[in-house]
């Protein structure tokens, strides 16, 4: 994703997928021009996702980000979320084994 309008097709998209998308910063540090987030994102995959079609079930991803502002505007960006565990609710991949 790049720039302003990439930014706006991946959240178009994401919220196709979850209607009732809802988002919640845990913790958030700010040091210079850097500031990292913890999030975690909550919804129903109530519609389809990169041609998974919706299941109804609840989806919930934590992540982590890093971003870098300059002049009051983002200029680059780190992220690491649990991808396989939102995929894997969505059906896409098998559910991990738990302990």
């Amino acid at each position: 994703m790049r720039g302003v309008e990439g930014a706006k097709a991946m959240i178009s998209t994401v919220r196709a997928a979850c209607s009732d998308l809802r988002m919640t910063i845990e913790h958030q540090v700010a040091e210079g021009d850097l500031v990292a987030s913890h999030y975690i994102v909550r919804g129903t995959h109530d519609g389809g996702y990169l041609g998974i079609p919706a299941t109804g079930r609840p989806v919930t991803v934590t992540g982590l980000c890093m971003t870098r502002f300059r002049d009051g505007r983002i200029v680059e960006e780190w992220e690491v979320s649990d991808a396989p565990t939102l995929l894997a609710r969505m059906g896409a991949l098998p559910e991990p084994a738990r302990d």
